[in-house]
């Protein structure tokens, strides 16, 4: 249960909150006078958190020898893989499992064709 902890402690709380309010702009301000699919809308929110978590995991990953050297960041990593490296090949592992899930999801919405549909005129 340790590992899955320090895996989550990778996440940028700040960032995750500043990908909801710019999805739901981008949702909501188009949809004024229309509207809006929320179960579609749901799972593409879904489906960009998703790949937003990928950003995360593979940012630590890449940037670990820098993050090293480098001083505190107001928005940056937590510096987890630079406490626990042992955890890299986990990171990897979830990086990929989130890109593939956000893959998946959007694969879904388009064959649905749902995208067109989260906001109806």
């Amino acid at each position: 249960m340790s590992r899955i902890g320090t895996i989550l402690r990778v996440i940028r709380p700040h960032i995750v909150i500043g990908g909801v309010l710019g999805y739901m702009l981008g949702v909501f301000y188009p949809s004024i006078n229309s509207r809006i699919d929320l179960i579609t809308s749901l799972i593409g929110y879904i489906t960009v958190f998703f790949i937003d978590l990928s950003t995360h995991y593979s940012n630590d990953l890449y940037d670990a020898e820098r993050d090293k050297q480098a001083n505190w960041k107001p928005f940056g990593s937590n510096n987890v893989l630079i406490k626990t490296p042992e955890i890299a090949p986990w990171l990897f592992r979830v990086a990929i499992l989130c890109s593939a899930v956000s893959l998946l999801l959007a694969s879904y919405l388009v064959f649905q064709n749902s995208v067109s549909r989260i906001v109806l005129g």
